[in-house]
């Protein structure tokens, strides 16, 4: 069995099956840990260049396009073992993957099957991790107080946490580390 570790958007199962594109009961997942990474903010988009699934930013208030980077959770690797990072497996077909292949555009799918907690007999486990290029692009963004974290984004994130309980939030709070940007009122609109 093939499975996607989920540490951001994906743990909120109230939206996982519009990412998936099928029901909730048809949807195989459970709460896992990750070892050997950190989860950190340092994946930005660039808003003025549209590739893969055309998503684009715009600002809530003006409906204007938000004229900076929105920035995303990422893992990377790290030496602190004793803080693995929560989430959730999901189990994929190959479909699935090519999907989610495109829908991470800024991030690339690595084989993490050894560095999961407790994981489900012969599987295959992947994560996604921001690519040299995003993370390099955050930094230069960051520089000129141009990354911005999405405030639907967090929502979208804590929700999911929260929604596996008190406990699983609180490990997500502790095993991710704080931001070194600011957040504001953007929403993603899909072009078509």
């Amino acid at each position: 069995m093939k499975y996607i570790f989920g540490y951001g958007s994906i743990v909120n199962i109230d939206k996982l099956p519009k990412f998936m594109k099928r029901d909730i009961y048809e949807i195989n997942y459970q709460l896992s840990e990750l070892k050997g990474y950190k989860r950190v903010w340092n994946v930005a988009k660039n808003n003025k260049y549209v590739i893969g699934i055309r998503k684009i930013y715009r600002d809530n208030k003006t409906g204007d396009w938000f004229d900076g980077s929105p920035v995303f959770l990422n893992i990377v690797p790290s030496d602190d073992c004793n803080t693995p990072v929560n989430g959730i497996i999901v189990e994929v077909d190959d479909n699935d993957l090519d999907w989610f292949d495109l829908r991470e555009e800024h991030y690339y799918r690595v084989n993490v099957t050894d560095l999961i907690v407790n994981p489900p007999e012969n599987a295959v486990i992947y994560a996604y991790v921001g690519t040299d290029d995003d993370i390099a692009f955050y930094e230069q963004e960051k520089d000129l107080e141009r990354a911005k974290i999405p405030n639907m984004y967090i929502k979208m994130v804590e929700e999911g946490f929260k929604s596996f309980g008190e406990e699983e939030f609180n490990k997500y709070i502790e095993s991710t580390t704080p931001a070194e940007v600011g957040s504001t009122d953007i929403e993603m609109v899909i072009l078509k």
